[in-house]
């Protein structure tokens, strides 16, 4: 589980718990403080993953968070960062500007490539290979982004978990700005948490599962 280790010995297994979201107690510092940790650990971690004897790059989009790694990572390489970025004919979905300029503000070896909106006949071959269900449809131009990258690199850093560690997608903002939430005790938070953050409500996901799954 999350914040978990795992020791295997002849007697036996043991799982401890070393850190927990919710044991954390707040702390007074000022919001400069918090920003100044906060960018020496970002840079401090993106700094060791770098550490790699493969061709290495970045996925761009534009954003926060793939523009702060990729500006890291630019501080400790001497060659260009090479980033990758897939675009769209729609302008609702097409990102390919904000990274284009994101690669210039940096220096970057910029590849991009513009990808079909509609990748629905790609579905059951991406499912076969994800681990898990998965609440975000993202992961169909992530598999494009991968395969664009993957004919240059081996190994790519990405910003994803921003928005969820971070509160930074409306779901997770509404959530937390609703009133009272402060209060509710642990069991109502989190449920009302998955809630809020699912793709379906309780009704219509017990539709898509059998009973078997349900009592599981």
């Amino acid at each position: 589980m999350p914040g978990c280790w795992m020791r295997f010995t002849r007697d036996g297994v043991q799982v401890q718990r070393w850190w927990s979201l919710a044991a954390q107690q707040e702390q007074a510092y000022r919001f400069a403080d918090w920003s100044e940790e906060f960018l020496s650990i970002l840079d401090d971690a993106t700094r060791i993953r770098l550490r790699a004897d493969v061709p290495f790059g970045a996925f761009l989009s534009g954003g926060v968070d793939s523009s702060t790694i990729v500006a890291l990572m630019a501080r400790h390489v001497r060659q260009p960062v090479r980033t990758f970025c897939i675009g769209f004919d729609d302008p609702r979905f097409d990102e390919s500007a904000h990274a284009a300029q994101a690669a210039a503000r940096f220096g970057c070896e910029h590849v991009v490539e513009i990808a079909e909106a509609d990748m629905l006949q790609r579905w059951p071959e991406v499912l076969h290979h994800l681990d898990q269900p998965h609440g975000d449809a993202s992961f169909l131009p992530t598999l494009r982004v991968s395969e664009l990258a993957a004919k240059h690199v081996k190994v790519v850093l990405t910003g994803d978990g921003g928005d969820e560690l971070f509160a930074g997608y409306d779901k997770y903002a509404h959530f937390f700005g609703r009133p009272g939430v402060d209060g509710l005790d642990a069991a109502a938070f989190q449920r009302g948490y998955f809630d809020a953050i699912s793709c379906s409500r309780p009704r219509s996901g017990r539709r898509c599962t059998g009973r078997r799954w349900r009592r599981a």
